[in-house]
């Protein structure tokens, strides 16, 4: 078998043993699943950092632990421009399939026309109940982020809003659904509506690997024998990747395939310092170029300038000032803010770190600094800063003297010039969409407006919600084109009041008076809650009366009127409780009127449970049982007849063995049987004089096992096929001598012989007892 490259540079390592370290991200994840009220975290970091494999590793230990996690990876790339409906079915499906494989769960059930309102109001409260007391939902979100890039269409963006107005909020008293994110940059980063559902979240930073992990990493080769590593060797990867999981791996796959070609395969190449060379580091950053070209494609302009900058200074730090002369010099003009921001940035995404000696700045990742000097130099970069500004900024410039001197016109022709070359220019777009509002263009001023907002959701917020309000009230009648823009507004803005106002009233004009009651309620408008809450009410009222107790609830669930719930509920209970009562199906009764909280009922039910177990026990002979049920049953009666009846037969085996105790006989041996059918048990007394045959022996250990319901049809033929082995040395004769039939009780009094002699004399001794034994038995209860 030829030996195993472990190293895994092309899909998500978790569940597998290149999956290392993160133990701080496990247990963080774990103390917000545990937490009794947290039930979202945000794991985000760098592209290439690991977040998928630390998905994929969650989603397989998660099932083992105690609290009984059931993870479902949802993986968002490639779905962006999904609208919300098909990615709640879509995530309907996932989860289904998962609880099929858990067997928690038999069918998929489809969204229907609403998929929104079903998944959140039917679908997803339904299963939840549905799981096992133990069990929790846990949905791991792959390349959350991607639905709030720029080309994103609105309706998947507005999965946002959906998520925090009825997901996350969607749990009952114990927690049954959690939230795992993975994003692949800063929570600062996102838009605003992002930032309205994960701002206030857990957020855990998904980082480069320590020293420990890293080596653990790089000495996967030598736990499968196929590499042996020295300390060196080890310190060097770690100088070159700094822990990056993704590099490290790349780098010490190209290091294994050169020192295993040609070895042969029982040979086990020692790695040194020297084996980690010019070359392997050259084929290590042509081999990580797609996955750093798509880091970088993922930083801003400003960002790329500056590491750039830092990338020529090989492993050497670089100061803010100096790099401020770097820029000066080259004839960048960056303003030093927007500089000071860049370094910042880069900073956090761990890509750059400080360098205390120096008061400077350099690569983290020594490997990555080598690609970004080799294939994003200074030069390059600042040639693609400066087709971003010079012309476009002129344009800009004359726009600005225009519109000071009231020229509109002039300063809208530049400021489409400008924007014509440099489509990012932030105050050209501002100055057009303020021109547009102050003319009432109000359609021409969005685009410049939405260009602005995506870097400068702040400084664009008001003028942006301006325009889109102003749009949808000439949109008068034409209520879908409304609610486009009002969405729009709260994905801004999730607390605009006013929009809130407007799509409450669409709401309820259509009827649809559980969304306008949301949505008057998110606008602080308790008038309108008022009203919308008076008419659900009269509306169940109306279906109570008509006796449609679930569209009642339905209802009043839905004015949030607790009240009239919890009373609808417990007729509902009661109602499901008197038909259990009705066919005798006692525990479903039980569940039912405890829930209903009807104490006599439940005192009731709890009587005829505890009597049928009392008639149970007592049917299969089990008195003592039978006896501990009726005290529970409080039926003293029964109690008082049943031991009655105990003590009576004891009474009666006492007798018996006393009657036979006296006689005398050799090597006979009688037996006296007594089996009440309705005890279903049959006992024995039984006397041998002189020395019991063993085969009487067998036969008494076979009575003990007979049933009382089959006792007349089968004793005599079990008795002769017990004795009948021995029939030469045993007589079998006149078996059932005398048989009583009283209150469907038999009463046997049977003879053994062990000679040929037959009964002898002995016949006789027992007749006198049989009258006695007759009054005896009557007189058992």
């Amino acid at each position: 078998m030829s030996p195993e490259n472990p190293y895994v540079t092309g899909n998500a390592v978790g569940n597998s043993p290149a999956f290392v370290g993160r133990a701080d991200v496990w247990e963080e994840v774990l103390r917000v699943l545990s937490h009794s009220t947290n039930n979202a975290i945000v794991l985000y970091g760098q592209r290439r950092i690991g977040k998928t494999s630390v998905l994929k590793e969650l989603e397989a230990r998660l099932p083992k632990e105690k609290n009984g996690y059931i993870p479902v990876f949802f993986d968002l790339q490639g779905k962006a421009q999904n609208s919300v409906g098909q990615l709640l079915q879509e995530l309907a499906r996932k989860i289904s399939d998962v609880l099929q494989k858990n067997r928690t769960n038999k069918k998929v059930l489809d969204l229907g026309d609403n998929p929104e309102m079903t998944f959140h109001n039917k679908w997803l409260p339904d299963l939840l109940k549905k799981l096992p007391q133990q069990k929790s939902l846990v949905l791991l979100f792959d390349e959350f982020d991607v639905l709030v890039a720029p080309n994103v269409q609105v309706a998947a963006a507005a999965f946002f809003p959906y998520l925090r107005d009825h997901l996350l909020t969607l749990n009952t008293r114990r927690k049954r659904l959690n939230f795992v994110f993975v994003i692949g940059r800063r929570i600062d980063d996102l838009n605003q509506v992002a930032l309205s559902v994960l701002k206030a979240t857990n957020h855990k930073r998904v980082s480069l690997l320590n020293y420990e992990d890293t080596v653990k990493l790089i000495c996967l080769s030598q736990t499968n024998k196929t590499l042996e590593w020295k300390k060196e060797a080890i310190n060097k990867v770690w100088q070159l990747t700094s822990g990056h999981p993704y590099l490290t791996q790349v780098l010490c796959s190209q290091i294994w395939y050169k020192l295993r070609d040609n070895v042969p395969q029982e040979a086990i190449p020692i790695v040194t310092s020297e084996d980690i060379e010019e070359k392997i580091i050259d084929k290590t950053v042509e081999a990580s170029e797609g996955a750093l070209e798509w880091l970088w494609d993922g930083l801003p302009p400003a960002e790329r300038v500056v590491a750039s900058a830092l990338a020529e200074q090989a492993r050497g730090p670089l100061t803010e000032e100096q790099l401020q002369q770097l820029f000066l010099h080259g004839n960048l003009k960056m303003a030093i803010p927007e500089q000071q921001n860049a370094v910042r940035v880069l900073q956090q995404w761990e890509l750059i770190e400080p360098v205390e000696e120096s008061n400077g700045y350099r690569f983290r990742v020594e490997i990555l600094r080598q690609w970004v000097k080799k294939h994003k130099p200074f030069s390059t970069a600042k040639e693609e800063w400066e087709k971003l500004d010079p012309l476009a900024d002129r344009h800009y410039q004359i726009a600005w003297n225009s519109y000071e001197i009231g020229d509109l016109e002039q300063a809208i022709k530049n400021l489409e010039k400008a924007l014509e070359r440099n489509p990012y220019h932030l105050s050209a777009n501002q100055l057009l969409g303020e021109i547009w509002i102050q003319q009432e263009q109000y359609e021409k001023a969005l685009q410049p407006l939405e260009q602005q907002f995506q870097y400068q959701p702040t400084v664009a917020k008001p003028r942006l919600i301006q325009a889109l309000t102003a749009i949808a009230a000439k949109a008068a009648g034409k209520e879908e084109e409304q609610l486009k823009y009002y969405d729009r507004i709260l994905e801004i803005d999730s607390e605009h009041q006013e929009a809130w106002l407007n799509k409450g009233e669409i709401a309820q004009r259509r009827g649809e008076f559980t969304q306008a009651l949301e949505f008057y309620h998110n606008a602080n408008r308790q008038d309108k809650v008022d009203e919308i809450q008076k008419i659900l009410e009269k509306q169940g009222d109306e279906y109570l009366l008509a006796g449609s107790l679930e569209k009642a609830l339905e209802l009043y669930q839905r004015a949030k009127l607790g009240e009239k719930v919890a009373k609808v509920e417990q007729q509902i209970w009661q109602r499901q409780g008197d038909e259990a009562y009705n066919r005798g199906d006692w525990q479903e009764a039980l569940a039912a009127y405890q829930k209903a909280k009807l104490s006599d009922k439940i005192a009731k039910v709890e009587q005829q449970i505890w009597q049928k177990q009392g008639d149970e026990a007592y049917n299969k002979g089990d008195w003592q049982e039978a006896i501990v049920a009726y005290q529970k049953a409080k039926l003293n009666d029964k109690v008082t007849e049943l031991e009655k009846k105990i003590r009576a037969l004891q009474e009666f085996e006492k007798f018996l063995n006393e009657a036979v105790a006296g006689e005398e006989a050799t090597e006979i041996g009688a037996i006296f049987l007594y089996a009440p059918l309705k005890y279903n048990k049959v006992i024995h007394s039984v006397v041998s004089a002189g020395k019991q045959p063993p085969l009487l022996e067998s036969l008494f250990n076979y009575l003990d096992t007979v049933e009382a319901k089959s006792f007349i049809e089968e004793l005599r033929n079990s008795i002769s096929n017990v004795l009948s082995p021995k029939a030469t040395t045993i007589q079998f004769a006149d078996c059932f001598l005398n048989l009583y039939f009283e209150t469907e009780v038999p009463v046997t009094i049977g003879f053994l012989s062990t000679s040929a002699e037959g009964l002898g004399g002995f016949k006789p001794q027992c007749d006198k007892h049989l009258v006695e034994i007759k009054d005896r038995f009557s007189q058992i209860p």
